[in-house]
């Protein structure tokens, strides 16, 4: 950022008074490089750490020995809760396993959450094209980065939308918002499924409860009344998550076969292997606990990479819809976009 100079005055000649000089506010001119690529490239990287954590984790549980549950290397053992009830490996390493793939995904979300970020102050900077020239504009860009940072995911991406017209494909949000359902269940409630993360708004939740109490004032209030209420009022008793996986398939006659790639298939003459994309999805009843598979895990990580994809094109969309034209290479790894000697003057 430079800050041109101005030409000094004229020498004053000796003996005359120098003339009153109005002070000027200085021309701050800035140039931006924009890259949309680092929406992806940031969530990748930690996406991908997160996955070779969550990975080094499984295989260093399946492993467990006795021995392995108490803390390595501490100066003085400790003994917690009652000594005689010994610890099983075989139920602490299935725990250890539910954790750190709930770990995994709340990282994954959070990962996503963290592109969203990105997004926002590159369509801030391709805004800049259209505002008058004016150092609050620049400013505002950094203040609004910290209140941005605040909003949950939801908020998140309601933001873009009513500022930038920026929005993902419906499918992609609702898988989107049903997983930070599922992340905030396991981060604030242990897991363990509660009315909150039913997406049923509280006031909604309080009508329920009180017309079911005031029909059956006799019944004493349990996970069974919560149940039954909501599906007497019409709503989901479940927290139903959902994401995209890739499938590959097989067509021979007419009639065709999904097949696991790990067990391998036997392809016969004429037969056409196809690979797509399929919606998976889960549903958690109230009051049990939300648990996912390997294979959850690493569909839902690819489900927030193919986001971040997707996000990137419509921020590039965006300052494209603006006049900001870029060279994008084939393989889109350095896409650099300039906004060229914009002016800002207070």
């Amino acid at each position: 950022m430079n800050q041109p100079t101005r030409p000094r005055s004229e020498a004053v000649k000796s003996g005359e008074t120098a003339p009153a000089v109005t002070a000027e506010p200085p021309l701050i001119t800035a140039t931006v490089r924009i890259n949309p690529q680092g929406i992806v490239n940031a969530a990748a990287l930690r996406i991908r750490n997160s996955i070779a954590a969550v990975a080094f984790g499984l295989r260093a549980g399946a492993a467990f020995k006795a021995r392995d549950l108490s803390l390595p290397g501490i100066k003085f053992p400790i003994t917690i809760g009652d000594p005689s009830e010994d610890l099983q490996v075989a139920s602490v390493a299935k725990e250890f396993a539910t954790w750190i793939l709930a770990g995994g995904l709340q990282e994954v979300l959070d990962a996503f959450s963290g592109s969203l970020e990105i997004a926002r102050q590159d369509l801030a900077f391709y805004s800049l094209t259209r505002t008058p020239e004016s150092v609050d504009a620049w400013n505002k860009i950094w203040e609004e980065k910290v209140d941005f940072h605040r909003l949950g995911l939801p908020q998140k991406l309601r933001y873009l939308e009513k500022r930038y017209g920026v929005t993902l494909l419906r499918e992609q949000e609702i898988d989107l918002l049903s997983l930070n359902r599922a992340r905030n269940c396991l981060v604030h409630r242990q897991g363990v499924v509660r009315m909150a993360d039913l997406g049923t708004s509280d006031s909604d939740i309080n009508r329920i409860i009180l017309d079911h109490r005031t029909a059956f004032p006799e019944e004493k209030w349990s996970g069974e009344q919560e149940i039954r209420a909501l599906q007497a009022a019409g709503e989901s008793a479940c927290l139903e998550v959902s994401w995209i996986a890739n499938e590959l398939s097989i067509l021979h006659d007419g009639v065709t076969r999904i097949i696991d790639p790990r067990l391998g298939a036997v392809v016969e003459p004429g037969s056409v292997i196809a690979w797509g994309i399929r919606r998976e999805s889960r549903s958690f009843l109230l009051g049990t606990r939300v648990q996912f598979s390997v294979d959850d895990f690493s569909e839902i990580a690819f489900t927030a990479v193919n986001a971040t994809i997707a996000l990137r094109d419509l921020v590039r969309a965006y300052g494209t819809s603006l006049g900001v034209q870029d060279a994008t290479p084939v393989d889109g790894s350095k896409l650099s976009v300039r906004l060229e000697g914009y002016t800002f003057g207070s």
